[in-house]
């Protein structure tokens, strides 16, 4: 009888169901687990979106292009923008046919001269469209082309969830083979901190090897949501902003820049936010991709 229930367990997906929920239980109560090392966010927050109140993001490439300025000044060792770049303001300025003006192919060229200094990472998605066929969406071929590798410096920022909406494990790759962009975001990241080629059949990160090919692996959680050092986007903007204490312990990590604003809707449930104890509390997904690069870096 006990092994009818085991083998019924195991193939109905039961016993499956249980050790995620014992594993989540665990995680929620041991709390922030290590000190992570290698990763921190520069976080739009609410302060940062209540300064620029009147500006769209889509115009924040003048405040993109100092933030990088300043991250390169402190030694960052690489930066991951997680923020969707698919419009362009420029493009809009060009259709406006504003007479006596340069805006619609200036505005953005000190973001442009950033990115083309090197060691950044931007996002692309994969969507499906109408026709459940798999959608590639890029960013605005301004900035695209203004990346030393092209399409190799761009990372897929989609997160894989298991039945119950949670994000548990993450794939280092999109697709077994192809051309980029294939990482995903963090697997990017990593590899490029790590002095790895993009292209490789697989990584290796101390002990850790991991296969290029479509296969989940377990993410190594640090802590619940705002156990990563984050530093307000504002700081970056502020006078002076290299010397500021906060700033300069970004040197030497891969530092995310993204959205911690609910309004900016990039959150997701991890094993921390699980009802099991009470109410969902959301990760946002800059946070989630820091969490990804700890494990493969640490």
């Amino acid at each position: 009888a006990a092994a009818a229930i085991g083998i019924f367990a195991s193939l109905s997906g039961l016993q499956a169901r249980y050790d995620r929920t014992f594993a989540d239980i665990s995680l929620t109560f041991t709390g922030q687990r290590f000190e992570p090392e290698h990763v921190a966010i520069v976080s739009i927050d609410e302060a940062t979106l209540q300064a620029h109140r009147k500006e769209p993001l889509v115009t924040w490439g003048p405040h993109h292009a100092r933030v990088l300025s300043v991250l390169r000044e402190v030694g960052a060792r690489l930066v991951v923008i997680d923020l969707d770049f698919a419009v362009s303001v420029e493009d809009w300025l060009d259709q406006m046919k504003i007479e006596g003006s340069d805006l619609s192919r200036t505005h953005d060229i000190g973001f442009r001269t950033e990115l083309g200094k090197g060691g950044v990472v931007l996002v692309a998605g994969l969507t499906d469209n109408d026709k459940g066929e798999a959608e590639l969406h890029l960013p605005t071929p301004g900035l695209l082309y203004s990346l030393p590798n092209g399409p190799a410096d761009l990372g897929l920022a989609n997160l894989i969830q298991d039945d119950d909406g949670v994000v548990r494990n993450f794939t280092p790759v999109a697709a077994d083979d192809g051309p980029a962009p294939r990482l995903t975001l963090a697997m990017l990241a990593a590899v490029r901190a790590s002095g790895g080629a993009w292209d490789a059949a697989e990584w290796e990160f101390g002990a850790l090897v991991v296969p290029s090919r479509v296969a989940p692996v377990p993410i190594d959680w640090i802590g619940p949501p705002g156990s990563v050092p984050e530093v307000s986007y504002q700081k970056l903007l502020a006078e002076g902003a290299a010397a500021d204490p906060d700033v300069r312990r970004l040197k030497g990590r891969v530092v995310i820049v993204g959205s911690d604003h609910h309004s900016l809707h990039d959150f997701h449930l991890s094993p921390f936010g699980k009802s099991t104890l009470g109410a969902k509390q959301m990760m946002s997904g800059p946070e989630i991709q820091a969490n990804i690069i700890e494990t493969l870096l640490q």
